[in-house]
């Protein structure tokens, strides 16, 4: 979930470094779980409204990005710098 923000109109235009962080959660739980199917979504508190992240949303970030076991604290590093760019430019804290 996410709190204190507005959630984007569109599925689309949610902050790259969520979905990317969401693709790296979801890769990881595929690969522990290859019998089941994992989806993804967003609870935004501010609304409150939940935003279904599409696989291929999820797909698309990690195309060609040779994500394995080892490439998840990569995504989550960048993720995150991603994040604390968003933030600092909206002027808000995490």
């Amino acid at each position: 979930y996410k709190t204190n923000r507005t959630p984007p109109i569109r599925v689309e235009r949610t902050p790259i470094a969520y979905v990317r962080q969401m693709a790296a959660y979801r890769a990881v739980l595929q690969q522990l779980h290859p019998d089941f199917a994992i989806h993804c979504s967003l609870v935004w508190t501010e609304g409150p409204s939940v935003m279904v992240l599409p696989d291929e949303l999820l797909d698309r970030v990690l195309e060609g990005s040779g994500f394995n076991g080892q490439a998840l604290a990569v995504l989550t590093r960048e993720a995150d710098i991603g994040l604390q760019k968003h933030v600092s430019s909206q002027g808000t804290r995490p």
